[in-house]
């Protein structure tokens, strides 16, 4: 009993984590493409995305290139060293939840290319 409770007690975080994002098929959660922002192009320096709004949560990221990115707040800066993104791989990430918003630095592996973030909502 107690451990059934205990089980109880330490899933309820998840699932109301998942239900506050919309309960999708599978316990997925369900996102839309509300708005695609202007692509980047993306060089050996690094390059910064205009601000994502601060409503926000989740943005969706593919790259023509293999690139690095960062996110965070306005001063943050992409290098080799930050987040690997593999050329046409599609991923999301959860944004922090910033006032002022959200930014995206990318910085190519090799070639210049483009980068494609879209606004995701529940």
């Amino acid at each position: 009993m107690k451990l059934r409770l205990l089980a109880a007690l330490l899933l309820l975080p998840l699932s109301a984590y998942a239900q506050g994002y919309g309960s999708g098929v599978d316990g997925q959660s369900v996102f839309r493409i509300s708005d695609t922002m202007a692509p980047l192009s993306v060089s050996g320096s690094a390059v910064r995305s205009p601000v994502i709004a601060s409503d926000t949560r989740v943005i969706r990221v593919v790259s023509t290139i293999d690139a690095h990115i960062a996110i965070g707040g306005s001063s943050v800066t992409a290098t080799p060293s930050t987040t690997f993104l593999p050329a046409y791989s599609v991923e999301y990430f959860k944004l922090p939840q910033l006032s002022a918003g959200s930014y995206l630095s990318v910085i190519r592996e090799a070639a210049n290319g483009t980068l494609y973030i879209d606004r995701m909502k529940p």
